[in-house]
């Protein structure tokens, strides 16, 4: 079952869990927010890898910034 490590949904699940979980012998448990790292960094949905969380003038949200120029 070395092949289901492979498939590209089981990677970005994993990178997602290492992200957000520590790793201890006892029970999975969320990572401090000081341990996290850049939130720009992270992955912010599993169903679109790219799109990041993102905080403008207040607002904040997971997704993409845009710059438009005339």
């Amino acid at each position: 079952m070395s092949w289901l490590r492979d498939i590209p949904a089981v990677q970005t699940l994993r990178q997602v869990w290492a992200e957000q979980y520590a790793e201890a012998s006892s029970p999975a448990h969320f990572r401090e927010k000081k341990d996290l790292g850049s939130f720009a960094d992270l992955i912010g949905s599993p169903y679109d890898t790219e799109a990041r969380f993102s905080i403008k003038r207040g607002m904040e949200w997971i997704g993409y910034k845009v710059h438009f120029m005339e």
